[in-house]
């Protein structure tokens, strides 16, 4: 829907299209050198909740928060992965394809979670914090230029590698009070699967990698984990 919206304002009206290109455009080339997780990306292109639920859910914090110890886990076992998409019903790790060792790192990432590793649930390069921050910064910046009287196409420029500077800086302290909750409460892994990895947006799919998705629930008795 977001593409075709662009392309109907495109037709309609060019000059405010192009615009619309070029800002995606120039918010493109600050996210590739982050390394945002096409997931992530995808995910919050498709369903822009999807980020806001980052900040403002509880639950989908806790289950952030797993997805990040989960990777966390797994980078500690010599695997290369990246988080993908977050929402209530679990999470996604993108950059494997052995459902049974995602299942055992998030069952880990769980326990450790629950002893008090609160360290865990911040990882470095989170593709959905990151996009906020940079997000949040690059409209701050651009207002202050309109503001100043100095709005431009070098002042977007401008604002936008200044987000790409401070966003990995914030990023960190971002996620610890913000986008995560370490304290588990009740949640618990209910199963594993591998998806595809096609993504659907403004009516055009997009095929990616697979990735592993790992669904949780609010424990509710003891139920056995599938892998599927």
């Amino acid at each position: 829907m977001p593409l075709l919206v662009l392309l109907v304002v495109l037709f309609l009206v060019p000059w405010l299209g192009l615009a619309l290109l070029i800002s995606v455009g120039l918010l493109m080339l600050v996210l590739v050198p982050l390394g945002v997780a096409g997931g992530a990306l995808f995910s919050i292109m498709a369903k822009p909740s999807n980020l806001t639920s980052i900040f403002c859910d509880g639950k989908v914090k806790r289950v952030h928060a797993l997805q990040h110890a989960t990777c966390n886990v797994l980078i500690s076992r010599g695997y290369v992965c990246s988080p993908g998409a977050v929402d209530r019903g679990g999470f996604s790790v993108e950059g494997l394809d052995d459902a049974s060792s995602v299942m055992g790192a998030a069952r880990e990432a769980l326990e450790l979670l629950k002893s008090g590793r609160r360290d865990l649930a911040i990882y470095p390069r989170c593709g959905a914090t990151m996009l906020g921050v940079n997000l949040l910064l690059s409209c701050v910046f651009i207002v202050l230029t309109v503001i100043s009287g100095h709005f431009g196409l070098l002042s977007v420029v401008v604002a936008l590698v200044m987000a790409h500077i401070l966003g990995p800086v914030l990023s960190p302290s971002i996620q610890r009070w913000l986008t995560t909750e370490w304290k588990m409460g009740s949640l618990s892994i209910s199963g594993v699967e591998s998806r595809s990895g096609i993504r659907r947006m403004g009516g055009f799919s997009v095929m990616m990698s697979r990735v592993i998705y790992v669904s949780v629930q609010e424990d509710a008795g003891v139920i056995e984990a599938e892998v599927v």
